[in-house]
């Protein structure tokens, strides 16, 4: 019996702490369940897990698959109208792309994000918005 969207967000959730925790371990753990949330149409615990696993693949460096994993979170978050889950993708991005010196990039999701965030994630995206302008 496959679970439901809810327990997989449940996992997702688990995955997002775990590779904050540890970005290696963490990541594999993330594309685990990102991989079992695509197979039973979960798709906010795809979006979770994604993003989980883009932002622990910065943390080790591998920018490629970070954006590989992000580009994907933010596309099925806005397919899907997950305000702050949209919101949550889009600053991780934004993190990598300053990292990249890719500042209209940054600056452009930090808008977007700032668009799609509610009182939830207003705070963290605000955070991030100051972040990158005093990086410039």
């Amino acid at each position: 019996m496959s679970e439901s969207p809810e327990q997989l967000l449940i996992r997702a959730e688990r995955a997002r702490r775990h590779a904050a925790d540890d970005p290696a371990s963490g990541r594999r753990v993330a594309i685990a369940v990102a991989d079992d949330a695509r197979r039973v149409g979960a798709v906010e615990a795809v979006v979770v897990a994604l993003t989980a696993a883009g932002w622990a693949a910065r943390e080790v460096y591998d920018h490629e698959a970070a954006l590989n994993c992000l580009h994907e979170a933010v596309r099925r978050a806005r397919r899907a109208e997950l305000g702050d889950r949209l919101a949550e993708a889009l600053v991780a991005r934004a993190g990598v792309y300053m990292e990249f010196g890719r500042t209209a990039g940054a600056r452009r999701d930090i808008m977007a994000a700032r668009a799609a965030a509610t009182d939830r994630t207003r705070a963290e995206v605000e955070c991030a918005e100051a972040l990158i302008e005093q990086l410039n």
